[in-house]
């Protein structure tokens, strides 16, 4: 990882996760925790877009979620911590979410186009139908 990488993930981590935890609880009256699959990741260019290709598109699902009280109640008691990696190869068939375990992993590719990550609608969507 070269110093662009390494200035971005610090970033995120310092800035955009703190800021990210802050908003959840906020949201959910409840911890997460948000964990990364740094060396899934090449380049700051695909770094670069954790924040708004996963931290906000997750928490504006989230907001949309909670406000249902039985979902929020599902969120909390199913997930406690978000997990991202991104996908180099063939993103845009192999992007993924599950829940298991306690975390919601988001596997997108960060680098790629649009159609190699989810939306925040595709994300609440996949929250409701497993959850």
């Amino acid at each position: 990882m070269g110093l662009q990488e390494k200035q971005w993930k610090r970033s995120i981590e310092e800035q955009y996760v703190v800021e990210f935890k802050q908003d959840i609880k906020n949201i959910l009256d409840a911890d997460l925790d948000v964990t990364f699959d740094w060396d899934s990741f090449d380049s700051a260019k695909e770094i670069m877009y954790v924040p708004t290709y996963a931290l906000d598109r997750v928490k504006s699902a989230f907001k949309e979620l909670a406000n249902d009280q039985d979902a929020k109640e599902e969120i909390v008691a199913q997930i406690k911590t978000l997990h991202i990696k991104n996908i180099n190869d063939n993103a845009e068939d192999a992007k993924n979410m599950r829940i298991g375990d306690g975390v919601f992993a988001l596997e997108v590719g960060f680098g790629g186009n649009h159609a190699c990550v989810f939306n925040d609608t595709a994300i609440r969507q996949y929250l409701e139908n497993n959850l």
